[in-house]
């Protein structure tokens, strides 16, 4: 993808007496968000050191070849240093460190043991990275968007595949495992865990699947990663009684509520993420609906929940190019819950 050398020299141009250092992550195929966003390398166990002149990946020697091999595709700038030992790490993090008055880490990915380590490496002053990366993050580029769109695609196809393959007496776990095989079918990966609930499971937003029973309805919230983007689509489906029971009925609201939100959203109704949520509240009460004990939704991208927040205090900024899922619920304590949701391009 274009544009990882352009993000990262716009890093580059803040870093005036200052070092950048991101972590790649322990798990190739899920890097950590910022460190790819800035680099386009998936791979485990790497360190981004930037500088106002210089940016390099520090890696071990057994992953110099693959890192070369993403690094060289993405940015001719981008310098790749090995090591083959952890006195060698040491020396090389002393040397990119040096002269350096600020540290700026992403605190939300950097382990507490790697920042005291660091404190004792180096007297720059350490401050977090984060909520500027994540700003930075949230307005998508073209080639962003795409990815999305090609895993919501996905997911509304599996979807799709779904709908043909559920019936009432099978076990939540037996559903989740048709999901999962779904997504190999598709070539893809889940972006989280699958969540699928009947019943009073249904009633907690992020319940675990379990060996219970479909009877009236089935809660499905699943979403695949394209290109390391994500979607996140909920569903739910309904049998026997559940096709004109309470569950649909509730459930149909949710869908004309999802719409309107949707449709406000994508005039410019609302400038930031509490306003949405507001106007959802209204709408919930209108329709009758118990208060939701959870957000309207969240931004959507290299990680399934990012900016912008959709909560009642959210003072993020709608922008034009922002995706959002937008997820209104109901949930009946003991009984039941439903929730419809949609990934929305602002």
């Amino acid at each position: 993808m274009a544009g990882f050398a352009k993000r990262l020299a716009q890093v580059q141009g803040g870093l005036c007496g200052s070092r950048l250092l991101l972590p790649s992550g322990d798990e190739p195929g899920a890097p950590n968000a910022n460190f790819f966003y800035l680099t386009g390398v998936d791979a485990d166990g790497c360190l981004l050191v930037a500088s106002k002149n210089s940016c390099s990946i520090v890696t071990s020697k057994m992953n110099e070849e693959y890192v070369i091999k993403q690094a060289s595709g993405q940015n001719k700038k981008l310098n790749v240093i090995t090591y083959d030992s952890n006195d060698a790490l040491v020396k090389i993090l002393s040397n990119q460190l040096k002269g350096a008055k600020t540290l700026r880490l992403d605190f939300q990915k950097t382990k507490l043991s790697t920042s005291a380590f660091l404190k004792k490496l180096t007297r720059a002053k350490i401050v977090d990275a984060s909520q500027a990366l994540l700003a930075a993050r949230a307005v998508k580029s073209e080639e962003e968007k795409a990815l999305i769109k090609k895993a919501v695609r996905i997911t509304e196809n599996i979807y799709l595949q779904l709908e043909g393959l559920l019936r009432a007496g099978m076990g939540e776990r037996q559903a989740a495992v048709l999901v999962q095989k779904l997504m190999l079918d598709a070539g893809v990966e889940p972006s989280f865990s699958p969540i699928v609930a009947t019943g009073a499971n249904s009633s907690f937003p992020h319940s675990v699947p379990t060996g219970a029973k479909i009877k009236s309805h089935l809660l499905v919230d699943i979403g695949v990663r394209c290109g390391n983007y994500c979607s996140d689509l909920t569903r739910c489906f309904f049998f026997g009684q559940g096709k004109s029971g309470r569950e649909r009925q509730a459930y149909d609201k949710l869908v004309e509520i999802t719409h309107e939100l949707c449709d406000r959203a994508k005039s410019g109704e609302f400038d930031k993420g509490r306003q949405l949520a507001q106007a959802g509240e209204r709408l919930m009460e209108k329709s009758g609906l118990p208060k939701m004990i959870h957000s309207f939704g969240h931004g959507v991208g290299l990680e399934v929940h990012e900016r912008p927040s959709l909560g009642l205090k959210s003072q993020d900024r709608l922008e034009k190019g922002c995706v959002v899922a937008i997820e209104p619920a109901a949930y009946f304590s003991g009984k039941f819950g439903v929730r419809h949701e949609v990934d929305l391009l602002l």
